[in-house]
């Protein structure tokens, strides 16, 4: 994670209760990389619920919806995608192929979970 120029983090109402989930969020917010999705309505820990979180709950996969470009344009800033143009996806997926790590996303399931 310390390598990589943008944090996810997707929260959910489990995540929301997970230490590591919120050691891992706590250090992207202090590195400045920190891009929240919320899957659920479920409340979101401080400080997390002062910072902008992208609402996906529902979310069915359109690239359209206001919260996935939110998501898509906060990572392209964060990488150092193509500014203004219409086409963060593409910026985004571009960066991707790079060999350093741009992007770091952590997923936990809790203790007694498959």
């Amino acid at each position: 994670m310390t390598a990589a120029k943008a944090a996810v983090v997707i929260w959910s109402a489990d995540a929301a209760q997970s230490e590591w989930a919120m050691s891992e969020a706590n250090r992207a917010r202090e590195d400045h990389k920190l891009v929240q999705v919320a899957t659920d309505t479920a409340r979101l820990p401080m400080p997390f619920d002062t910072i902008q979180c992208a609402d996906l709950a529902g979310w069915a996969g359109d690239t359209e919806t206001p919260g996935w470009r939110n998501v898509v344009s906060s990572i392209g800033d964060l990488v150092g995608g193509a500014g203004s143009s219409p086409s963060r996806t593409t910026a985004v997926a571009t960066a991707a192929k790079s060999t350093e790590p741009l992007l770091a996303v952590g997923v936990r399931q809790p203790l007694g979970r498959s």
